[in-house]
């Protein structure tokens, strides 16, 4: 008599392989996606002015906070920038002063409370805490990546990659801009297969301008280089500056900044026909949990504000 297979035996072995690591920390992506899987790699295409390196910072230490080991490679950022951001937005709020810029922040130009100087370097080193950082590094190559990558999971039990970003990598001088991404991006899927560690890149988009009618909402061809950035993704998320809800809220001085985001690929999902517009508040340094859903067409060009869900 043939053995039965057992389904439920396949079922539960697909779904360990899929289960949820982590979470975005951004309230519309948690509540659409459901968090990060242990299978997926995330990239997240921002133009200039979405803020990138914010997205990986709330990523990374929002997970640290829930105990998920996390491995950040801030490729863009020098050693402490991304402490020293954290601690800045703390001491604003903590002092009340609200003006004070980042930049006056970091050079010490500033009165400064002592008091809320060490209040701020607590609560900056509480959130890196369980985080392993990797800064900016010269001629950082896609072997470094992989070298580095294999160490976080291996010897340190990291279970989520970060990668602020993905064009920050270098290429070696035989390359071209197609095969170093195509090579990049085919390393950090057989990584993953190998090891069975998620992944979220940061990718920068090529300014949209080539056409009359310029996209609200960005499409995957705005990617730099290779179109295996999206081919080798389980998930494309795009983000850009709302700008015309950017220039009413700078004139009215509130603190504030409007992002859009939208989910352009999902494995077992395909595009979504749905964009959410976030506020970035400036004075604490996170995203707003409400948001705003909006409808949008395939080229981006047309949206249409809905019912929140």
């Amino acid at each position: 008599m043939a053995e039965k297979v057992s389904s439920m035996g396949r079922l539960l072995d697909y779904m360990s392989e899929n289960k949820k690591v982590g979470v975005f920390g951004i309230t519309y992506l948690d509540e659409k996606l459901r968090g990060i899987l242990k299978g997926d790699l995330i990239v997240l295409g921002a133009r200039s002015g979405a803020g990138k390196s914010t997205l990986s910072n709330i990523i990374a230490t929002v997970n640290a906070r829930l105990g998920v080991k996390v491995a950040l490679f801030s490729l863009e950022n020098f050693k402490d920038d991304n402490f020293v951001e954290k601690a800045y937005y703390f001491y604003k709020k903590e002092v009340g002063d609200y003006n004070l810029s980042l930049r006056d922040f970091a050079s010490g130009d500033f009165d400064k409370s002592l008091e809320a100087l060490e209040k701020a370097e607590k609560y900056a080193e509480e959130c890196y805490k369980g985080i392993n950082i990797i800064n900016r590094q010269l001629n950082f190559s896609i072997e470094d990546l992989k070298n580095g990558i294999i160490d976080q999971v291996k010897n340190k039990g990291v279970n989520l990659i970060v990668l602020d970003h993905l064009d920050y990598i270098d290429k070696y001088d035989n390359d071209t801009d197609y095969t170093h991404m195509n090579s990049l991006m085919k390393t950090i899927r057989e990584l993953q297969d190998e090891y069975k560690v998620a992944v979220v890149a940061i990718s920068h988009l090529r300014k949209a301008y080539n056409s009359k009618e310029v996209a609200i909402i960005p499409s995957v061809d705005e990617f730099i280089g290779s179109s295996n950035k999206v081919k080798e993704a389980t998930c494309v998320i795009m983000f850009a500056p709302d700008d015309e809800e950017n220039f009413k809220m700078a004139k009215e001085n509130l603190g504030k900044k409007s992002t859009w985001c939208c989910i352009r690929k999902l494995r077992m999902g395909g595009i979504d026909n749905k964009a959410a517009k976030l506020i970035f508040n400036t004075k604490t340094g996170d995203y707003d949990k409400k948001y705003a859903l909006y409808a949008v067409n395939y080229s981006g060009t047309k949206v249409t504000e809905l019912e929140t869900e």
